[in-house]
């Protein structure tokens, strides 16, 4: 809205500047885009990092991305504090786009980064064993480089004595819990089992005690 000057008074002395504020959302854009792009950097080089030690993937794979467009629309509503309300809602939005599908790709881009010894170790501590079965020992080895071996966990579960079959069981409880099989043997004859990127190995090595190593796909 034009506004009287206070140079030049009269009724058809106008000044055509606005009355308070930038009415542009460029630098609300800019600000917001700022944002998308450092936490875009970090966000890969940390994640990649931090699944090295955090359990949870969906921590990183998820946690990055809403992060990125939390500091976006932060960094935008900051650049244009002294812009008009349009101008910042239109350069929020803007940046809000941008920012969304920018997360969706970094989504993509750090759940297709291969398990690393915690994420293996996850997938096998989130199944839900069978009654009276218990785990009595694990081991693991190798990186996430695979010099050493890929990334592998060992684990050693005692069966109840009434079970004729501990890793019928064992499998069968996996495969109702999201794993599937990995040839077109039936599933109570099955001894591998795949979810996501890693795959579990089952064996009686003893009486009653099952033998499961989990190991990242090549």
């Amino acid at each position: 809205m034009a506004v009287m000057s206070e140079e030049h008074g009269g009724p058809l002395s106008y000044s055509l500047e606005p009355a308070a504020g930038d009415a542009s959302a460029e630098r609300p854009i800019v600000w917001g885009s700022l944002g998308v792009i450092a936490t875009l950097v970090l966000g890969l080089v940390g994640g990649w990092f931090a699944l090295g030690f955090v359990a949870n993937p969906r921590v990183i794979v998820v946690g990055i991305p809403l992060l990125m467009i939390v500091v976006a629309d932060g960094l935008a509503l900051w650049g244009g504090r002294r812009h008009r309300r349009k101008a910042v809602q239109r350069g929020v939005l803007a940046v809000t786009v941008i920012a969304l599908c920018v997360a969706w790709l970094t989504n993509h881009a750090l759940a297709s980064i291969k398990p690393a010894l915690p994420q293996v170790r996850y997938t096998l501590s989130s199944l839900d064993l069978p009654p009276g079965f218990h785990l009595v020992d694990e081991s693991s080895h190798g990186d996430r480089f695979c010099h050493h071996g890929c990334p592998t966990v060992r684990r050693y579960y005692t069966a109840p004595d009434t079970d004729p079959d501990p890793v019928k069981t064992l499998v069968l409880a996996m495969f109702d819990q999201g794993w599937h099989r990995t040839s077109d043997v039936a599933p109570e004859s099955a001894t591998v089992a795949a979810r996501g990127e890693v795959t579990a190995q089952l064996a009686e090595r003893s009486a009653h005690v099952v033998e499961i190593t989990v190991s990242r796909n090549q």
